[in-house]
């Protein structure tokens, strides 16, 4: 019996929270290529596509994410910086909007800012355990794989900068119309019971075989417009396509 009856969701409520990492969406353990297409929630619009590039230098890693207009325009961009493959900053950009969030990371000390029309606010923390932002999600998802197929939930961390927050959410295995027989289902939803007032579950979808995330639906901070204006969040699904030799 299903315990996630998704797919009669007509939406997902709105977050107020800006999440460094426009989704959670990979890949450090692989860095697969991917190319993919990002429509509002349950309709044929095509507003995005996504995209991913890595670079490797003598004393770091960069990992970016692109999101694109239908136009190939720049909308949004995710990047990341690994030295001994540890986070050593992030940065989450929107191009349509004027609005940055970044975190840099000095030994166990973690800096959080965020900028929008021109005002910032910064604020210090201690660098958390399992704090994980956009490109670095299926990293810590593919550590726990097999936690994560036995049922067991999986806490992460996730950097809210324009709150000036750290938030912990779970990620488990759930039954859900989004995949079938071939795939596992993972929900992404705040731990706290209050935040879940306010920030709607997501959905992640697995290959079994390949491990290969397929597809993402729920709530994400891309900024789509209506009516003139720029939403502060949309909800989409993401379907991947992948590129191997």
């Amino acid at each position: 019996m299903r315990n996630e009856q998704v797919s009669s969701c007509p939406g997902f409520r709105k977050s107020s929270l800006l999440f460094l990492g426009l989704f959670f969406a990979f890949l450090l353990h692989a860095e697969e290529h991917f190319w993919g297409e990002v429509y509002l929630q349950e309709t044929n619009e095509l507003v995005f596509f996504q995209t991913n590039e890595h670079y490797e230098y003598p004393d770091s890693t960069v990992l970016i994410h692109k999101y694109l207009h239908p136009d190939s325009t720049l909308a949004a961009l995710d990047r990341v910086v690994l030295q001994n493959d540890k986070l050593k900053s992030s940065f989450t950009k929107f191009f349509d909007v004027k609005e940055l969030g970044k975190i840099e990371v000095e030994d166990k000390v973690m800096k959080m800012s965020y900028i929008e029309n021109s005002e910032k606010k910064s604020k210090d923390f201690d660098l958390p355990e399992n704090l994980v932002v956009g490109p670095l999600f299926d990293d810590h998802v593919q550590k726990n794989w097999r936690k994560l197929l036995r049922g067991e939930k999986v806490y992460i961390k996730l950097p809210a900068p324009n709150v000036m927050q750290i938030a912990t959410f779970t990620f488990k295995l759930v039954d859900s119309d989004y995949g079938n027989d071939s795939q596992a289902v993972f929900k992404l939803s705040p731990a706290s019971i209050i935040l879940k007032l306010f920030i709607a579950p997501s959905y992640f979808v697995y290959d079994l075989k390949t491990k290969l995330l397929q597809s993402i639906h729920g709530n994400t901070i891309l900024k789509t417009k209506k009516n003139g204006e720029y939403t502060k969040t949309s909800d989409v699904d993401i379907f991947y396509r992948y590129f191997r030799e």
